[in-house]
């Protein structure tokens, strides 16, 4: 299935008509762990240029998200959580410090009194 433009990764990270996306997804730990850590999955998957061929179009729209979408995917809770995804979360993190160097880690692992 080929991505067709950025307009629809866009959708599917953030959702659409009051419907979360992929990222608030990744962060809602209350609504169901094993939600979270699949769709966690499910993201690393969407970037990895390995696995999948539109990986830099993925890549370019994520790293294009404000920084409030990118605090809504709780990182710090798949790394502290022992029910979290903490591979992809530190692949994630990987991803972030590669694509967006001057980005505050603190900006999307906001809670590092812990994980650093």
């Amino acid at each position: 299935c080929a991505l067709r433009d950025a307009d629809h990764a866009s959708s599917v990270f953030k959702g659409s008509r009051g419907h979360g996306g992929l990222v608030k997804a990744c962060g809602d730990f209350q609504y169901s762990h094993v939600a979270s850590r699949a769709a966690l999955d499910l993201l690393c998957r969407l970037l990895d240029v390995e696995r999948n061929k539109d990986a830099n179009t993925w890549l370019s729209v994520f790293t294009s998200l404000d920084r409030e979408t990118l605090k809504e995917m709780s990182l710090h809770k798949h790394i502290l959580s022992d029910r979290g995804n903490r591979l992809g979360a530190f692949r994630l993190v990987n991803i972030i410090r590669e694509q967006l160097p001057s980005l505050p880690f603190v900006i999307y692992v906001p809670d590092t009194r812990r994980v650093v």
